[in-house]
């Protein structure tokens, strides 16, 4: 978009008529749509009047179109008022509210409010495939997901500790036909081996913890944009110690690079992708899904 080119929201309602509520264009304000609905239902509104008392003066009269519009602006707020509703409960979720509080505060249920946040959230990501621009990337889109996996609390507390999951970042490094592998120094798995990475600090994007976690453990500094998303793994039980959902990035670096272990890695090595040791965690699977996306 150029300087003097102004955002769709702002043109769309020079548009001589709205059909259907998909000639509002995405990223619209709610107070927008509402003010060009407002429009077309004030001028229906003295149409019917007039009719019931032909003695008022009214301004001007609705039409045909006018009625479709109104219709078709009001099916828009709908719209995007369930969008600011998903919104909402992924900001409530994100300041520390829990899924009692959320569901609490909408007349629901936890296990309705999961729903509606994941369909919300499934819309934002499409919408973003579409736009480019609004709507849900992938890195957030999976962050939602880590919420709607978030375990209530209970009478006992939490089971893991904590409102929430852990969320966590690997990073699978090719170099040739060679990954990188780290020999874990702490339990759980100590001893075995595991793909590079590790815990997201507060504040860190999940693609900013992999990138840091691949240079504090194998000494291999990684541009960000140079990280591809495999994808999020979120089994329940994929580690002993406590609910974590890690999100997973391939990396492919030159027959040069060398790692040296350092953090919590005991060792780092390169191993041929035939002949892999026993992998700790879930990380057999993200490894072979990885390998897969190279073909």
């Amino acid at each position: 978009m150029t300087e003097n080119q102004k955002p769709a929201h702002e043109t769309w309602a020079e548009l001589p008529t709205v059909t259907t509520p998909s000639d509002v264009p995405p990223g619209t304000p709610e107070t927008w749509i509402a003010d060009r609905r407002s429009e077309h239902h004030e001028r229906v509104s003295n149409t019917r009047l007039t009719k019931l008392h032909p003695h008022l003066e009214l301004g001007e009269l609705g039409t045909a179109e006018d009625a479709v519009a109104d219709l078709a602006l009001g099916q828009a707020l709908a719209e995007a008022i369930g969008h600011s509703r998903g919104t909402g409960i992924r900001e409530a979720l994100e300041l520390g509210a829990t899924w009692d509080q959320v569901s609490q505060a909408l007349g629901s249920t936890p296990d309705v409010v999961r729903a509606e946040l994941l369909r919300w959230a499934d819309g934002q990501r499409h919408l973003f495939a579409e736009t480019g621009r609004f709507g849900l990337g992938q890195e957030a889109y999976d962050a939602v997901v880590v919420l709607v996996n978030q375990q209530p609390e209970t009478e006992t507390g939490n089971p893991w500790g904590s409102a929430r999951p852990w969320l966590t970042a690997d990073t699978v490094v090719i170099r040739g036909n060679s990954v990188l592998l780290i020999q874990r120094a702490d339990e759980p798995y100590q001893g075995s081996w595991a793909l590079p990475g590790g815990y997201i600090n507060e504040g860190e994007t999940s693609r900013a913890g992999a990138a840091r976690e691949l240079e504090e453990e194998t000494g291999i500094v990684a541009m960000q944009e140079e990280l591809t998303q495999v994808g999020t793994y979120d089994a329940p039980d994929r580690d002993p110690r406590e609910r974590v959902v890690t999100i997973a990035y391939l990396l492919e670096v030159a027959s040069g690079v060398t790692a040296v272990a350092g953090d919590d890695a005991a060792n780092a090595a390169w191993f041929p992708l035939d002949e892999l040791p026993q992998l700790a965690f879930d990380h057999a699977e993200i490894l072979a899904d990885a390998v897969r996306s190279l073909a």
